[in-house]
């Protein structure tokens, strides 16, 4: 009897050892699926969810199609979108990476350009973008989708999305003027000091760069559209 205990036991460690070392097989039993990547018994535990951008006309949702033991989560302000994700170990020694995905949908009624910057931190890797920006036309109902898979083992990576627009292919030109700052500072508009009410007309879409500088005794707060504050940043 003890012999064969020893070669129970030693064929139960050989199972462990080698699902260990291989990529995660799932096996689907109805409501559960076991996982021989991490040898887990678990019911399948995906996140998905919308975000709601300040952007008219883009709609914006997220899935984690990745395994449940990893995380992933997507967060959005006004013309920002911040993703993260986390990966796990198996059997607490293996390191495994998960991933989630981000699509960004033109529901605007008509083709438009679709423009972003984005950094990522933390490892970890995106794909379906590259070189730190992206600006690309979308038909009408066209979309993006971007993938953000995380570190192995249990560490986090952060991708920041920033400055999103959505500007229709055949807006032309549009009007934009600038107001003096009435107490408390002043402000530039692409380096140029806006003394008095200032009008530029360009094609739609096209970026100022706009710059506050506090008077004596004040501090920088924010910018505003009358209704929230879209940014905290001074520039």
């Amino acid at each position: 009897m003890r012999k064969i205990w020893k070669r129970i036991l030693a064929s139960v460690l050989a199972f462990v050892l080698v699902f260990g070392m291989v990529p995660p097989v799932e096996i689907n039993f109805g409501d559960f699926k076991l996982n021989l990547g991490d040898l887990s018994l678990s019911t399948p535990v995906h996140a998905a969810g919308s975000l709601a951008t300040s952007v008219t006309g883009l709609v914006a949702t997220w899935t984690d199609a990745s395994n449940s033991s990893g995380s992933a989560d997507w967060t959005a302000s006004g013309t920002t979108i911040t993703g993260t994700a986390t990966g796990y170990k198996a059997l607490s020694v293996i390191s495994r990476t998960i991933t989630t995905k981000l699509t960004l949908k033109n529901n605007s009624g008509s083709e438009a350009t679709l423009k972003f910057s984005y950094s990522l931190s933390g490892g970890g890797s995106v794909s379906g973008i590259s070189g730190n920006a992206y600006e690309g036309v979308l038909a009408d109902q066209g979309s993006l989708t971007i993938t953000l898979t995380s570190p192995s083992g249990t560490s986090t990576n952060t991708l920041s999305i920033t400055n999103l627009s959505l500007i229709s292919t055949s807006a032309g030109d549009v009007t934009t003027t600038f107001k003096p700052a009435t107490v408390g500072g002043s402000y530039t508009v692409n380096g140029t000091a806006i003394t008095a009410e200032t009008a530029y007309t360009n094609a739609a879409g096209t970026e100022y760069a706009l710059v506050a500088t506090p008077a004596s005794g004040y501090q920088f707060f924010g910018w505003s559209d009358g209704t929230s504050y879209i940014s905290y940043d001074a520039s």
